[in-house]
């Protein structure tokens, strides 16, 4: 059910470990170690995933089997996981045929409902045999004879390397290439069939330019419409390429190659890291709405379309002036809104309705220009759950809940406990005892005229320690849901102290607050 969904989001605690793991390549197999105590829901997800990786994901493994189909292709029948590594806590992952590239930091993350439960950090090292690194050393030293003669020269074409850093969503920045003299002061002037490539970590042409014209149609299609060179480059040998709509799967490193009359000319690498932006929007579950914000500056004319979503999908798409409800999640059907004039002013940002601790997370909106990719936003929404604290053995507290929602129709209004036994159940504004939890049998009691008024609290009677817990009133409307609440009650023994009562997490050390490196392509 939702509600036992809701009840798990509060009890999130995020844990990380680091392992190391060392093989030689050749072997046939290399098992990377990832245990957790106890076993894991039935809801909850294991990613097995690399970071340094444009598409991250290695394996993931769900309660009804494993989930390749997001797995890096680099991968493919090459991983696997238990069938029972849920009820187990077995999670660790098995690499067949590890190579030297292989060789990175593997992170086993559980999630459950979007959220990060666990995180395991393994560093896998893949050494070449030792025979072969006896003929590796020998070849270097013979390699180190040849390039102390020229050293001077490679120190020269090498020691202006350097890493620009920008942040995610910057108009545009230049990656340097400049060509000069042996005493590098002084630019060069470049003659004959001079061709210049800007390509970028995966060997994709970035920007080509032949004897001063520009080359579009080589141009890989992801960097489209967003380079551009100086138009009398081969006068001042200033190759510098500016990169323009930065994101932060921009991050990477980038190469300059210049050729004259078809050979090999000269060579300049620069890194380029973007640095994700995220805004972090905090409001009270119960509250009518939240702003989670975004504005930019970039063109919005032409076929635009804005995507927001989250770890449950989609949470509102716009494009060509309407809104898409059908393409939406239904967890968030009639719940969200944007501004009627957002391709005018730049004002992306989204409306949430009601929101939940279900609603807590990260949200990404994405927003593409005539099928490319444009910009992208990140905000990290946190929902606060209400508490009440009493004393033992006090007469009532109340578990307030108050909703603008229409509770016309047929309307049900459930509250139940942290272990989902039903506390007290209305249907059409009218109790029904016989759905009520022997537990709480003659303890609650709600208003009488609770749709009029909206106000949906719950009166529990005759208090007691183990009455501490969660509570979650969930409403639905002709049999689709509507609204909740969760209130934390907790119950303080009397006349011996203090009794120890469960720790409720707080959420803001559950999710992990790193930006997202790559965006889906929604």
């Amino acid at each position: 059910m939702k509600m036992k969904m809701m009840v798990t989001v509060i009890l999130l605690y995020v844990s990380q470990h680091a392992l190391g793991v060392e093989v030689f390549e050749g072997v046939e197999s290399v098992l990377l170690p990832c245990q957790v105590t106890d076993s894991v829901s039935n809801d909850s997800t294991v990613v097995w995933s690399r970071e340094d990786l444009r598409d991250p994901i290695v394996h993931a493994h769900q309660q009804s089997g494993d989930d390749l189909e997001d797995q890096n292709q680099v991968y493919r029948s090459r991983t696997w996981m238990r069938t029972d590594s849920l009820q187990t806590g077995d999670l660790s992952l098995t690499l067949r045929k590890p190579t030297i590239r292989d060789s990175s930091t593997y992170t086993c993350t559980v999630r459950k409902f979007g959220l990060d439960q666990s995180r395991t950090e393994v560093q896998l090292t893949v050494r070449e045999p030792p025979l072969v690194w006896l003929k590796v050393l020998a070849a270097v030293l013979v390699l180190l004879l040849v390039l102390s003669a020229v050293g001077f020269i490679v120190y020269k074409m090498w020691k202006d390397r350097q890493v620009q850093q920008v942040e995610d969503g910057a108009e545009s920045v230049q990656l340097p290439c400049k060509i000069k003299d042996r005493s590098g002061v002084r630019a060069v002037r470049l003659s004959g069939d001079v061709r210049v490539e800007w390509t970028d970590r995966d060997n994709r042409k970035v920007h080509v330019n032949q004897n001063g014209s520009d080359r579009p149609e080589e141009q890989d299609q992801v960097y489209r419409d967003r380079t551009e060179m100086k138009e009398d480059l081969l006068r001042t040998g200033d190759l510098s390429l500016t990169l323009k709509h930065l994101r932060v799967r921009d991050t990477g490193e980038y190469t300059c190659s210049v050729y004259k009359d078809r050979n090999f000319m000269r060579e300049k690498t620069v890194t380029l890291k973007v640095k994700g932006q995220q805004v972090e929007v905090e409001e009270e579950e119960g509250a009518e709405s939240v702003q989670l914000p975004f504005k930019t500056t970039a063109d919005l004319s032409g076929d635009v379309r804005l995507v927001w979503w989250n770890s449950y999908g989609k949470v509102h798409v716009y494009q060509n002036g309407s809104d898409r409800p059908e393409e939406q999640d239904q967890v968030y059907r009639g719940r969200t809104e944007m501004k009627e004039d957002l391709l005018r002013t730049g004002d992306l940002s989204l409306t949430l309705k009601q929101p939940s601790v279900r609603d807590t997370g990260r949200y990404t909106c994405s927003v593409y220009k005539d099928g490319n990719f444009l910009r992208g936003k990140t905000v990290i929404l946190w929902v606060k759950v209400k508490q009440v604290e009493v004393e033992e053995g006090v007469e009532s507290v109340q578990l307030p809940f108050k909703t603008t929602a229409d509770l016309s129709g047929h309307v049900r209004v459930e509250w139940t406990d942290r272990d989902n036994r039903k506390v007290h159940v209305n249907q059409n504004g009218s109790d029904s005892p016989e759905d009520q939890d022997q537990v709480y049998r003659g303890r609650t009691e709600m208003k009488e005229d609770l749709l009029r008024t909206g106000d949906l609290s719950l009166t529990l009677k005759h208090l007691r320690v183990r009455d501490t817990g969660e509570y979650v009133c969930s409403v639905s409307k002709d049999g689709n849901f509507l609204a909740w609440k969760t209130v934390i009650l907790k119950v303080k023994g009397r006349n011996k102290g203090v009794v120890e009562t469960p720790t409720f997490t707080n959420r803001k050390h559950s999710i992990d607050p790193t930006p997202l490196m790559t965006y889906q392509s929604v």
